[in-house]
């Protein structure tokens, strides 16, 4: 026998199937992160022929750094700088581990999560966009960096005069233009800036960096030569040195960290060129190379005139990427994907302030509702009304926090929950008057390795699934019939909702398939075990469908509607899907019957899922570095409101 979310409905009376679809729109400024970059083959070929010969000296010696890896809690993974990605990779590191957090939703105040209005970009910029006046000349004091784009992100933010003041002011106190080096001190930060629930110096930073302050031994030495290139300790009343790293710190004599200082985006590529340069300067390969790239006849004989010849250029590159990837590009392409796969219904997230500020796709009445975060609804306004009451009781516009342990962390103490970002719309169909309970989400980011963020994963989809119940008793208590939507990006693979990172996730076949793989949580790490109570299972044959478990759903369950093994990626730069929708029903005997929507072409999710140039396929193509997921459901007539007369009353 079909359940009520899976049989078909013979009283549908003519009426369209809904169409759902779940979009990480990608941040505004985040495909300026040196890991999203992208360039074009013919630059990237070139470019990467080049660095296949810096990136040996002359005992064919390899330069070694680091790629980029989103868990903090371990070293990322050792590599040979020998390529384009593997170049910016290494920098990208420094964009994670520091800059990330300092911009989108951060703010400063006095206690979390800070005051309005968030600080997008504006502090951010000043790492990733930086020019030099005279880029034939290397930087000097006569030839100094300037921070090329803070005051139009100061103005995109429409801060107040003091918060514009206090951000020129971080500015002037951080920037230093002769060197092109940021440098952040604690009294400056700690305390002052907060991204949602955490103190940006100590949760984000201190947190972030500790494993390169406080390596684990014994050190293999290619990354020991990777950490010395990245990352070097300081103490407090120690002689400064000139930059010999892409990150450096100081430490007082109680070992805490009180000094930030990194170069910026440009000057990294500065600077990492010249220690390629160097690196290379006996190998006779490397002349060949640097005369190709550059389109001279002979290279120099210094490692800072070759660092020169081949500067510009990598430059120039840079900036044609920023003019391809901006907001406004890639709101274009946004909305041709949405007038192409035609939804009613939209879940967005990554949806910002600036995304706000432009318009919804024109070719549909779009109405777009903004939750708490960067989750938003977006719905057809001439086929749906928001209902923002529900027998005078309101309709929470997000998910609500819980109070749970992180037992990873296993502090004993009760912390504040919810998802980073979340969206909660009741909508009624104005054909049939059928209601429908929209929730989009965006779930803690990191990769399965990370134990205290998959374990806190757990727990905003448990909060999410709290608050989802409790709404739903208010409709039961009402005699009102709904179908359930929730969707959104859940930074996880599927199966983690059930097993957690225990042998049992890493056995499924899904997870040994993703490329690259996945890495596991480091040894001395705990692992997280499966929720308690569960928050998913699987049912049916062949490893089954995907439920999540809510209790006041029809059979206690929310099903996988968007999963098809035609949609193989979901976020760019690997195989990975972790972006659902899920659907269900509350008091419908007929239930509903849904269909995944398989939206891309299947090169195009091949193109997307690979490693090097996944995200820089992604953005071309779609203006995002996740692909589009979605559904189509047909919902039964009965699931609609009590009466007509009622409609008319509330």
């Amino acid at each position: 026998m079909l359940s009520p979310v899976q049989k078909a409905t013979a009283r549908t009376m003519g009426v369209a199937p809904l169409r759902v679809m779940q979009w990480n729109v990608f941040e505004d400024g985040l495909t300026d992160a040196p890991g999203s970059i992208g360039f074009s083959s013919e630059f990237e070929q070139s470019y990467s022929s080049l660095l296949s010969k810096l990136g040996q000296d002359s005992n064919n010696a390899p330069f070694w750094g680091f790629g980029t890896a989103r868990d903090c809690g371990q070293l990322p993974p050792v590599a040979s700088i020998d390529s384009t990605r593997a170049f910016f990779n290494f920098i990208d590191v420094v964009y994670t581990r520091v800059y990330h957090s300092f911009g989108g939703e951060a703010r400063f105040g006095s206690s979390a999560p800070g005051d309005a209005p968030n600080l997008g970009n504006s502090v951010r910029t000043l790492f990733l966009h930086s020019a030099l006046p005279d880029v034939s000349q290397a930087p000097s004091a006569d030839n100094p960096w300037r921070a090329s784009r803070f005051e139009t992100e100061i103005n995109k933010i429409s801060a107040t005069l003091d918060v514009a003041s206090r951000v020129r002011q971080l500015k002037e106190s951080a920037f230093d233009p002769a060197s092109g080096t940021l440098a952040w001190d604690r009294a400056s930060i700690d305390g002052h800036v907060w991204k949602r629930t955490n103190n940006v110096w100590k949760d984000k930073w201190a947190a972030d960096l500790a494993v390169f302050i406080r390596p684990p031994t014994p050190m293999e030495p290619p990354v020991a030569m990777a950490l010395s290139r990245l990352f070097r300790v300081q103490q407090a009343g120690a002689d400064e040195v000139g930059v010999s790293s892409l990150i450096s710190v100081v430490l007082d004599d109680q070992g805490q960290l009180q000094l930030i200082r990194t170069l910026t985006l440009q000057a990294a590529v500065y600077w990492l060129l010249f220690q390629l340069c160097e690196h290379s300067l006996l190998n006779p390969d490397s002349r060949t190379a640097i005369c190709t790239f550059a389109g001279i006849e002979d290279a120099p004989a210094t490692a800072e005139a070759r660092t020169m010849a081949i500067l510009p250029r990598v430059l120039a590159a840079l900036e044609d990427w920023f003019t391809e990837a901006t907001l406004t590009a890639r709101h274009v392409k946004m909305c041709r994907v949405v007038e192409q796969v035609n939804p009613d219904i939209c879940t967005l997230v990554e949806f910002d302030e600036q995304w706000r500020r432009l318009p919804p796709p024109t070719y549909r009445r779009f109405q777009v509702v903004a939750g708490k975060g960067t989750a938003a609804v977006m719905f057809d306004a001439d086929k749906f009304d928001r209902l923002e009451t529900l027998n005078h009781a309101e309709i929470a516009p997000a998910v609500q926090a819980i109070s749970a342990r992180i037992e990873v962390l296993a502090d004993g103490c009760e912390h504040k929950v919810e998802p980073k970002s979340s969206c909660v719309v009741l909508l009624q169909r104005r054909e049939d008057s059928t209601l429908f309970l929209v929730t989009a989400l965006h779930l803690e980011s990191a990769p399965p390795s990370d134990s205290k963020k998959v374990n806190l994963r757990q727990l905003q989809a448990r909060a999410a699934l709290v608050h989802l119940a409790e709404t739903t008793r208010l409709l039961k208590s009402s005699g009102h019939r709904c179908v359930l939507i929730m969707a959104g990006d859940f930074n996880s693979l599927a199966d983690e909702l059930v097993y957690g990172t225990t042998d049992d996730f890493w056995q499924c076949a899904e997870v040994a398939a993703v490329r690259p793989p996945l890495r596991r949580p480091p040894a001395e790490t705990p692992i997280v075990n499966p929720p308690v109570p569960s928050l998913a299972c699987r049912s049916g044959d062949d490893g089954g469908v995907l439920n999540l478990l809510c209790e006041t759903a029809d059979e206690g369950v929310l099903r996988h509607a968007s999963g098809s093994a035609e949609v193989s990626c979901s976020r760019a730069g690997s195989s990975m899907v972790i972006d659902f929708v899920f659907v269900g029903t509350v008091a419908c005997e007929d239930g509903v019957v849904t269909k995944p929507l398989v939206i891309a072409a299947a090169e195009d999710y091949t193109r997307a899922a690979e490693e090097n140039f996944g995200i820089y396929n992604a953005i071309m193509q779609w203006g995002s570095d996740h692909l589009p997921v979605g559904a189509e459901i047909s919902a039964a007539q009965s699931a609609g409101m009590k009466s007509k007369q009622w409609c008319q009353c509330l």
